[in-house]
């Protein structure tokens, strides 16, 4: 999947009307794998906005040798161009890169300035817009596609590899990302019923450590429409307490006047670096988090909530205090401010599964389990359509074809 040859003629033009202009950018407003008959329709947005931009540095630039460092991971001796990223560059191969991307590929045919371009090591110089870790996981692998297995754990890596190969539409390498984030953000976290999915999906369920990992997963999803993707983040977003969605905001500081960030629903203060969910994310999980919440409470632990005896109960006194005990410090840790509001993980049983079989009859347990399991994969199915997505089906068959994944 390549660009179309309309987007690659107004390229050419744009990029040769910026040599003459001794500009420096070119944008594509379109991005390569986008088509408005397969755009996600969410929030009543009908086309995704997003920008591929290549900084050219011309021949009046002022570039300090002395402020530039050479990769340690991507620099060939025989290299035929070099990419900077900030302050770092690279030694890559212009054939290889054009092998596997189309926009290298168009990059490197355009027809060359008349006056002198700025070079390094007596290469082509050319400046990206891209930070400094993803351009080097990038050129790892378009070098070495044995170091895509290597990082297959790697989270961060995986998400620079996946923003990476959708920009620069090396559609191989995003079918094959997108497999690996599946493991980390699946379809079906419920198929393995002896596995709790707590276990073997631990980033659905993500740890103080890993919400800023689990934010910046959405926010790349959305911005690369990796869309299968894109449920399992949003969910484990939904997971995540009000403070942690909302983010830092600054508040003046009376005793030196300038302003501290801090937490909307509290005192500490948070890392002003942290990512945050972007607009479109936050309010689909803000809005989709009081469905989930009643949901869950309704349905999947709808046995422990809902103030009624089963009419097939053998112990009506004995099963509603079972029930009670269970469900009041449940509510009352889930009832303070700045606390997860009323949240409760549907798809693991904690304590529920055992404080109830210890306690109340066997037929209250059949049926609590039935509720809890049947509840369990109705949320997940209806997933999508929670957060404005179409059903997993339609998602699955949208991100790539299975021709291009890479062996």
């Amino acid at each position: 999947m390549a660009f179309t040859r309309e987007i690659q003629t107004s390229l050419r033009a744009d990029f040769m009307s910026s040599f003459k202009d001794q500009a420096a950018n070119f944008t594509i407003s379109k991005l390569p794998w986008f088509s408005a008959s397969d755009a996600p329709k969410n929030g009543g947005e009908d086309e995704l906005e997003s920008s591929l931009t290549l900084s050219i540095p011309s021949g009046s630039g002022t570039m300090d040798p002395n402020t530039l460092i050479k990769s340690a991971d991507v620099w060939f001796p025989d290299g035929s161009v070099v990419l900077r990223a900030s302050d770092t560059l690279f030694r890559a191969y212009s054939g290889i890169l054009a092998l596997h991307s189309s926009v290298f590929k168009d990059l490197f045919t355009l027809p060359q300035p008349l006056d002198d371009s700025e070079s390094f090591d007596e290469c082509p110089l050319i400046a990206l817009q891209d930070g400094e870790e993803e351009l080097r996981d990038f050129l790892r692998v378009v070098h070495d596609w044995s170091y895509l297995y290597s990082v297959s754990n790697d989270l961060s890596v995986l998400l620079n590899l996946l923003r990476m190969s959708t920009k620069y539409d090396v559609i191989p390498l995003r079918a094959r990302v997108i497999q690996l984030l599946a493991t980390h953000f699946p379809r079906d976290p419920l198929q393995h019923p002896y596995l709790p999915p707590t276990s073997s999906y631990p980033l659905l369920f993500p740890l103080p450590k890993d919400v800023q990992l689990t934010i910046r997963a959405a926010n790349i999803f959305r911005e690369t429409n990796a869309l299968s993707l894109i449920p399992a983040a949003l969910f484990a977003c939904c997971g995540l307490s009000p403070d942690s969605l909302l983010g830092p905001r600054a508040v003046p500081d009376a005793s030196n006047s300038n302003p501290t960030t801090t937490s909307p629903f509290g005192n500490d203060t948070l890392n002003t670096h942290s990512h945050s969910l972007s607009p479109e994310n936050l309010y689909t999980v803000l809005k989709a988090r009081s469905t989930l919440i009643l949901f869950t409470r309704q349905h999947i632990f709808g046995y422990a909530f809902t103030p009624r005896d089963p009419p097939t109960c053998l112990t009506p006194a004995i099963c509603r205090l079972a029930r009670a005990d269970w469900a009041e410090p449940i509510n009352k840790a889930t009832s303070r401010p700045g606390e997860q509001d009323g949240w409760i993980n549907p798809l693991s049983p904690g304590t529920y599964l055992a404080c109830m079989t210890r306690v109340a009859c066997r037929r209250c347990v059949v049926e609590l389990r039935e509720s809890f399991e049947k509840g369990r994969k109705e949320l997940w199915e209806g997933l999508p359509g929670v957060f404005g997505l179409d059903p997993w089906e339609r998602l699955s068959v949208v991100d790539v074809g299975e021709e291009n994944v890479i062996a």
